[in-house]
């Protein structure tokens, strides 16, 4: 946003204090933002003149036009009909899909998906998500909408995306175990009882094999859906992508560690990343309430009887009606959620009650929890690429997260060896520090992680860090959580050398080429489905996209 920049969601010349107005007034009359877009019609509100914006809702139908007139504030046009010609093309092969969904289930599903993108109607898609969770071990899942909102300079707005995959049912068998303690496991989490979920809803944890996801990044794991109040009532579902997860060889991604770690790396063959992907988005994202109070003024927690854990003081904060938790936490909200996961997932990697629901006990157990934290701190060290020194922002939710991460620990770390000095002990203050991070010649460094203090130096600092991320969540302080997640997330000058370490050792991405299928006739008039597979390389990227498009006619 001006003057840092611009974004596809806003009109050029749009600055966020317009955005936050607007999106004040839509939370006034009940407007969600996920699939809008906001343009200044006219006016800047100078000298007294009141400014009109045009809000953008993506539909293929062009409703008309509602006006919404807020008194000496702001003229709002609600637009629809944005992406309306790609959105009529996607509607037209969803009703060619109706034919052939196996179930009225999944009927429904797609129906409801129609709606939405041909009205841009939330509540049909929120209807779609509920459908969604209920399905029971369908083969092939489908899913589609404004999802994410990590590009969005306010932090509301969402991406579109889509996907088709097919489920590995031998895969998600060995996550049941997870899902079906989860409730205790989740008991564990360092805030008070008040602050989970009053009705635990059992989610689901499901393995996708993607045949393919239109979207800006492809993940390894997902949790849906985003809506607050679906997941209240209805729960989460999980996902892992498997052959996501598995065209990566994380064991090459041995940058920053000592050659024994990287053995002892070598040796778990991935294991550490599904467990704490499992963690991350079942325990993680699975986890914590959000306090509300509704149109009809009731509250869903004991307003004024919890007692807040910083201060003592009656808990009176909470999300009134049409507060998200997008739209209250705004920008940070995406790097706070994906924070609050991570440490979810290192927390529990240090239980070994979790650990034995996946079957690991003894030494590998304890490698594999070794190996957890250590991966963190080198994603913490490696996220210092996306922080503009310049401008003094993130570029990226799950990096600045990270860094959060990392700054804690180096921090805990800090205070130990200055506990270790003060106490005298035979022990030298060097061969006690928990982290270090050592520079060596040539541009270089390396991670050092004193695996014996890791419950007792860094357990101890990520429970206080997600207890602060938690209650900062639940009741909606927005204030005080952008207040310290912004200092912990700012990386000060002596860090700074960090950075350009970082980028002079710095490897090319990996690159996921996706697949194409298409229907061929053979001899005898039967159409057969075949899958055809490109290359990981620029020009198998361009392939990929020609062999998928070709049919399509673009307008220059």
């Amino acid at each position: 946003m001006p003057p840092d920049g611009v974004s596809a969601y806003y009109s050029e010349d749009m600055t966020m204090e317009e955005v936050q107005l607007v999106s004040d007034m839509m939370k006034e009359v009940g407007i969600e933002p996920w699939n809008t877009r906001i343009w200044r019609r006219s006016g800047r509100g100078e000298n007294g003149e009141i400014p009109e914006y045009d809000l953008r809702i993506a539909s293929a139908k062009c409703l008309p036009t509602r006006t919404y007139y807020f008194e000496n504030k702001c003229t709002i046009h609600v637009v629809f009909g944005d992406f309306k010609d790609d959105l009529k093309e996607v509607v037209m092969h969803l009703k060619n899909a109706l034919p052939y969904a196996d179930t009225d289930e999944q009927r429904e599903i797609v129906t409801c998906f129609i709606d939405y993108l041909e009205t841009g109607s939330i509540e049909s898609h929120k209807r779609s998500q509920v459908l969604w969770l209920n399905q029971k071990e369908p083969s092939i899942d489908v899913n589609i909408g404004f999802v994410e909102t990590y590009r969005d300079p306010h932090g509301s707005r969402a991406e579109f995306e889509g996907y088709v995959a097919t489920i590995n049912k031998a895969a998600s068998k060995q996550f049941l175990a997870l899902t079906e303690r989860a409730d205790k496991l989740l008991a564990l989490l360092p805030w008070p009882k008040e602050f989970h979920g009053e009705k635990f809803q059992c989610p689901d944890f499901t393995c996708f094999e993607i045949v393919v996801y239109a979207n800006g990044t492809i993940p390894t794991g997902i949790n849906l859906p985003n809506y607050e109040d679906v997941r209240e009532a209805h729960g989460s579902k999980n996902i892992c992508l498997s052959n996501v997860l598995n065209s990566e060889d994380y064991r090459t991604q041995t940058s920053f560690l000592l050659d024994e770690d990287v053995q002892i790396l070598k040796r778990t063959k991935g294991e550490v990343f599904l467990i704490h992907l499992a963690c991350h988005e079942l325990l993680g994202h699975g986890s914590g309430k959000l306090f509300t109070k509704s149109k009809e003024g009731e509250y869903n927690f004991p307003h004024g009887k919890i007692r807040h854990p910083f201060t003592g003081e009656p808990v009176i904060n909470c999300y009134g009606p049409g507060d998200t938790w997008n739209s209250v936490f705004e920008n940070i909200s995406s790097a706070f959620e994906e924070c609050r996961a991570e440490c979810v997932g290192l927390f529990f990697s240090t239980l070994p009650e979790a650990l034995e629901t996946f079957g690991h006990t003894g030494q590998y157990a304890e490698d594999l929890m070794y190996l957890n934290w250590l991966i963190m701190v080198r994603a913490g060290f490696l996220a210092i690429e996306f922080y503009s020194e310049d401008k003094g922002h993130w570029r990226q939710a799950h990096m600045q997260a990270r860094f959060a991460i990392l700054r804690t620990l180096l921090s805990a770390s800090e205070r130990d060896a200055e506990e270790v000095l003060a106490k005298g002990t035979r022990e030298s203050a060097q061969g006690s520090e928990f982290l270090k991070i050592e520079h060596r010649r040539n541009r270089s460094a390396v991670i050092r992680l004193n695996r014996k203090k890791i419950r007792s130096v860094g357990l101890p600092a990520i429970r206080e860090l997600l207890m602060k991320l938690q209650v900062y969540r639940s009741t909606a302080d927005a204030e005080k959580g952008r207040e310290f997640f912004t200092e912990l997330t700012t990386i000060p000058r002596n860090l700074m050398e960090w950075r350009r370490i970082v980028l002079a050792n710095k490897r090319a991405r990996p690159i996921c080429v996706q697949v194409h299928t298409r229907l061929i006739e053979d001899n005898d008039g039967e159409s057969h489905v075949i899958m055809e597979e490109f290359p990981a390389t620029p020009l198998g990227i361009i392939e990929s996209h020609v062999a998928r498009f070709k049919n399509w006619a673009f307008e220059c």
